[in-house]
C-alpha cells in the first residue's frame, strides 16, 4: 500500500536543503527517514495496550499495530494487568452459542481462536466431523509452523471436511470498518461467503461478525456443544475450560462449576 503525503512551503524549502546538501539523494527519503524516527520514539506496545484496554481495536488489530503476535500481546497484556476481552460473561449467551454450534452446518475459525480450539479439539476439528471447516487464508498465514503444516497436511486429504477460503474480496474495507485486522477481517468474508457460523473470541471482532449478519460462537461454547454431543468427555471439557479460563477468558461460572453444570448438555442432546 502507498501513501501519498502533500508537502509544501517551509517543510519543502527545508528538505530541498538537505536533498542539495548530500543529505538525501530524495525528499521522498528524506521524508521516509523522518517517519523512520518518528516511529522509534514512538512507544508503539504501550499505545497498542492502550487502545485494547479502551476497547477501541481488536486483539488481532492492536497485535498488528504493535508488530507482535496475539499470543504475545496476551503476555503483554497480562503483566500489565490488562484483563483480555474474550469468550462470555452469561450463561444464557453461553447456552445460546453452545445450542447454535449444535445446529450449525459448517464453522468458519478465527485464527486465534482457531489455535485454542485447535489445541483443545483438534481430533474432533480436523476430522471434518460433525463440522466442515473453514479457514481463510490471511488466518493460516498467522498459524505457527507446526499447526500450518498440520492444516496443509489435512487440506490433502478429501476426508477431513477442511477447506481454506482464497479470493476474498473487500478485506480491508471491513478492517478498517471495524478497528480490526485484516486476518480477522477475512474470516467474518470467509464465514459469509460459506454460510458457516464463525468461531470467534475477541469482543470487537464477535460484534463486527455479528454486526455483518454471521453467527458467531465462542471457544467455551464450542466446548460445551462437544461435550453435550459426547464429542468429548466431560474431563476433557473440564480440562479445556480450565485452560482457557487461566489465558484470561471471561466465563459465567468456574471452570468446576460449568462443568459440574454440564453447561445444559441436556438440552444438547435433544
Amino acid at each position: 500500500m502507498t501513501t501519498t503525503v502533500e508537502i509544501d512551503g517551509y517543510i519543502e524549502q527545508k528538505l530541498d536543503v538537505l536533498v542539495g546538501l548530500g543529505l538525501y539523494a530524495t525528499k521522498s527519503e528524506a521524508v521516509r527517514d523522518a517517519v523512520r524516527h518518528l516511529l522509534e520514539s514512538v512507544d508503539i506496545l504501550s499505545i497498542s495496550v492502550d487502545m485494547y484496554a479502551k476497547s477501541s481495536a481488536s486483539l488481532g488489530f492492536c497485535a498488528e499495530v504493535a508488530g507482535i503476535s496475539c499470543d504475545e500481546l496476551m503476555i503483554v497484556l497480562q503483566r500489565k494487568g490488562v484483563k483480555p476481552h474474550l469468550g462470555v460473561d452469561e450463561m444464557s449467551q453461553l447456552e445460546a452459542e453452545a445450542n447454535i454450534a449444535a445446529a450449525s452446518e459448517a464453522l468458519a475459525f478465527e485464527g486465534f481462536s482457531f489455535k485454542r480450539i485447535a489445541d483443545l479439539l483438534g481430533g474432533v476439528i480436523f476430522s471434518g466431523r460433525p463440522w466442515p471447516t473453514y479457514l481463510a487464508q490471511a488466518q493460516l498465514d498467522e498459524l505457527d509452523f507446526e499447526l500450518r503444516r498440520v492444516v496443509l497436511a489435512r487440506l490433502g486429504m478429501a476426508e477431513s471436511g477442511f477447506t481454506l477460503i482464497t479470493g476474498l474480496k473487500g478485506i480491508e474495507g471491513v478492517a478498517i470498518e471495524n478497528n480490526i485486522s485484516r486476518g480477522e477481517a477475512s474470516a467474518i468474508l470467509a464465514a459469509e461467503k460459506t454460510k458457516a457460523t464463525l468461531v470467534a473470541d475477541d469482543h470487537k471482532l464477535r460484534t463486527a461478525a455479528v454486526n455483518s449478519g454471521v453467527r458467531v460462537v465462542s471457544s467455551p461454547a464450542l466446548l460445551v456443544c462437544a461435550l453435550g454431543r459426547g464429542l468429548i468427555t466431560e474431563a476433557e471439557a473440564h480440562e479445556g475450560l480450565e485452560r482457557l479460563f487461566s489465558q484470561g477468558y471471561f466465563m459465567p461460572l468456574s471452570p468446576s462449576e460449568l462443568s459440574v453444570k454440564k453447561l445444559s448438555v441436556s438440552i444438547l442432546r435433544r
